[in-house]
């Protein structure tokens, strides 16, 4: 029946529509060639794949090894627009050996890393998300405060540790799997107001669930909106009466079709 209407609204009207569903895009980059690397990348594409199969708009762009920051800086700008869509959200996640100087394995001090991500970020306009999971993770990070005002407003990171702690292996895939399946659910537990935006402050609270502290270890500016649904447009154009005003939640049926 609902498909019958929509024929009929197509037919009558002049209709775009648009899902209204988050969309996730992941690029892995390690920088450590080690197998570790590649198990907790699988693990992250484990959950990506569950989550699409269970609704949500998620595509694997990219897995390799960068071992150096120039592949790094080349891998971000020849991928950072593949299968994008509009408002959605790019997940940078990096595994490798980090330090307590600040340093990430082959890459350089986290710094000149999160530089190379912010300035993608602002130059494409594109919503990130560096998941970070190293050693001390987050020794010597800059604040997120440092950055400019329109890169502040697009990246947000997550840090596998907080400065003084290494980090263990075989978890953060499995916390991603869990916020992926959330969005694929659009779960209250991390939507909290069901408004199809998740701020800084709900995915904040979403990770301390999934794992304590892991949300005290996410820096993004407060009220920044870190997913967004990609809302229902239904623009109406009516070819046989006076113009109407519709909203999102506007259906055609016949009793309503003159």
């Amino acid at each position: 029946m609902r498909y019958m209407m929509l024929v009929l609204s197509l037919l009558l009207f002049n209709t775009q529509i648009v899902a209204n569903d988050y969309s996730v895009r992941l690029m892995i980059l390690k920088h450590s060639y080690e197998q570790m690397c590649n198990d907790d990348a699988n693990l992250a594409i484990a959950g990506l794949n569950e989550s699409k199969r269970n609704g949500l708009n998620a595509t694997l762009i990219e897995n390799k090894f960068t071992l150096n920051i120039s592949d790094f800086k080349s891998a971000i700008e020849n991928k950072i627009k593949t299968n994008s869509k509009p408002k959605d959200t790019l997940i940078i996640f990096t595994i490798g050996h980090g330090f307590e100087s600040g340093q990430l394995q082959n890459l350089g001090q986290r710094s000149t890393v999160m530089s190379v991500i912010t300035k993608a970020s602002e130059k494409y306009n594109q919503k990130i998300i560096w998941w970070q999971l190293s050693c001390y993770a987050q020794a010597y990070l800059p604040k997120v405060s440092s950055l400019t005002a329109k890169q502040q407003s697009l990246f947000s990171v997550v840090s596998s540790s907080f400065a003084h702690e290494p980090s263990p292996v075989g978890q953060q895939g499995r916390h991603m799997r869990q916020m992926f399946m959330a969005l694929a659910k659009k779960s209250t537990f991390l939507d909290k107001d069901a408004s199809g935006n998740v701020s800084t402050e709900e995915l904040k609270t979403f990770l301390d669930l999934t794992d304590f502290d892991l949300g005290k270890r996410l820096y993004a500016k407060s009220n920044n909106i870190i997913f967004e649904k990609d809302r229902i447009i239904l623009k109406i154009i009516d070819k046989n009466n006076s113009q109407g005003k519709y909203d999102e939640n506007y259906f055609i049926s016949p009793s309503n079709a003159k």
